[in-house]
């Protein structure tokens, strides 16, 4: 796991750690897996996810509360190439827009 690693060779000192190896084991249980194109509802927040086209497995979520939809994701790529899908266009226009990504 990637967190693990992080744990494991962060020159974070262990008094200024947020977490450690005994909370991510703890949190382990609670992650629940999706599918692309499944929904699940969580405390009346539906999850919904869908290709992000970046790298293989990159997923963007569309997440619906309160009559709000909000669509996040991290890098994504428009452009189709013989191993990726391109990233894929909601049925539905979210009414928020929320990008995180390495590029300016």
């Amino acid at each position: 796991l990637i967190v693990e690693d992080f744990i494991k060779v962060s020159n974070i000192s262990v008094a200024e750690r947020v977490y450690d190896e005994k909370d991510l084991a703890k949190s382990m249980g609670r992650i629940q897996e999706i599918n692309f194109h499944q929904s699940i509802i969580h405390k009346g927040v539906k999850f919904s996810c869908l290709h992000a086209g970046h790298v293989l497995g990159a997923a963007m979520f569309l997440i619906e509360i309160a009559d709000i939809r909000i669509l996040y994701t991290g890098d994504y790529s428009r452009v189709e190439d013989r191993h990726l899908k391109a990233a894929e266009i909601p049925q539905v226009k979210p009414d928020i827009l929320i990008i995180e990504a390495t590029f300016g």
